[in-house]
């Protein structure tokens, strides 16, 4: 645990009571002791001062390997706010238009057409109307989808393409997306999807450079952030930390360890700019900063306040937003957005942005109150527990 020694005074000069946020770190406890999480990274600054930061439990049960400061996340689709970062400082470059067509850059994409129905064992297609944009990547209205809805005829074509195999790379999966169908016109409705992945092949074509160069040489590099990346270097296994998912009674089953049988173990050759990062608290802890310093961390500007505005600036209709699983919530350029916090049965502020992981890896901006909060654990799928609901509403709580 990394309280430090005068954590009333830390807490008090950030804006928060200490005795309530001591709830919240009581509650990290008891997670790790006997909720069945095996470890957690967690950190709140406000004001621009560090309210909590807390390391506990462990990163690996089975190697009896307790949690640290230095220790290495799967942040899976975390990496889409990462990505959107990246395109938004090509953006400003003038390389392109957010409403450019995604074909002028991926003519493979021009060749997909679009759902339309089923009849007689038949699927009807139609061409794209209008042309899916570079927005429509970045804010999940371009008709890809991920291929899970089992009842879909779609979605089952998507599922038996297997477009993210492990051995795979950008080029590959774009010669075999060609071959499938959207689900609906771009730019009609909202699905979360691959959609991060394209874009991270479409900068590679723009700047003809590998994904994991574009993102050293736009944000790691400038921002400090040494270890993310989409690989871990077998000499840097041991800070990886073993990936979880429920099996019962509160305990817990190995589904990804960290040996050289990992996905994330070097080399590899699949760069998904919507899932493939890896990376630690510290690291997010600058990124997640230059969110909140709207574009610029540290004196270091990344992309402009007028860019990181219109990222997290709600997109999204009333009928679309009916299609994001967040109740209350909208959706920008990579992250969603809180328009009704009554309406998400939850404390927080209209206004505040927020992104997460799969494997429970999760973020939180809120202008408003000044303050940013990260939560990090190893726990695929998110959704089988309310851990963050649960730290965000003891987070609020605490709030002087």
């Amino acid at each position: 645990m990394l309280l430090g020694d005068d954590f009333a005074g830390s807490a008090t000069k950030a804006g928060f009571d200490a005795e309530r946020l001591r709830r919240l770190h009581r509650f990290l406890i008891d997670c790790t002791d006997t909720l069945g999480c095996a470890g957690v990274s967690a950190l709140i600054e406000c004001s621009d001062h560090l309210a909590y930061r807390s390391v506990m439990g462990m990163s690996s049960l089975e190697l009896k390997r307790p949690m640290a400061e230095d220790t290495l996340f799967r942040i899976y689709s975390m990496s889409k706010p990462i990505t959107s970062v990246a395109a938004l400082a090509l953006f400003e470059e003038g390389k392109f238009h957010l409403t450019d067509p995604v074909r002028s850059f991926l003519p493979e994409i021009g060749a997909m057409q679009v759902y339309q129905g089923e009849s007689d064992g038949q699927i009807h297609l139609a061409p794209q109307s209008p042309d899916m944009t570079i927005a429509d990547l970045l804010g999940h209205t371009s008709g890809l989808i991920y291929g899970s809805d089992e009842d879909n005829p779609v979605d089952r074509m998507w599922a038996d393409a297997r477009l993210f195999r492990r051995d795979g790379v950008l080029a590959d999966v774009l010669t075999r997306l060609a071959e499938l169908p959207l689900r609906f016109q771009p730019g009609t409705q909202f699905e979360y999807s691959i959609s991060h992945d394209v874009l991270g092949a479409l900068l590679e074509r723009v700047e003809n450079k590998p994904l994991s160069q574009i993102l050293s040489e736009r944000i790691f590099d400038p921002l400090g952030m040494t270890s993310t990346g989409f690989e871990v270097p077998l000499e840097k296994l041991d800070k990886l930390s073993t990936l979880y998912g429920p099996k019962g009674d509160r305990t817990l089953q190995v589904l990804d360890p960290p040996d050289a049988g990992s996905r994330w173990a070097a080399p590899v050759s699949l760069l998904a700019g919507g899932e493939g990062l890896v990376s630690s608290m510290n690291d997010l802890h600058r990124f997640v900063s230059m969110l909140y310093g709207r574009g610029t961390f540290s004196g270091t500007k990344i992309i402009s306040r007028k860019s990181a505005e219109l990222m997290t600036a709600n997109r999204l209709d009333k009928a679309q937003r009916a299609a994001l699983w967040m109740a209350g919530y909208g959706f920008g350029l990579g992250v969603g957005v809180l328009l009704d916090p009554a309406a998400n049965a939850n404390l927080g502020s209209p206004g505040e942005f927020t992104w997460a992981g799969s494997a429970s890896t999760f973020f939180w901006v809120d202008p408003k109150e000044e303050l940013f909060a990260i939560l990090l654990m190893q726990q695929e799928p998110s959704g089988s527990h309310t851990m963050a609901r649960s730290f965000k509403a003891l987070m609020y709580q605490a709030l002087i």
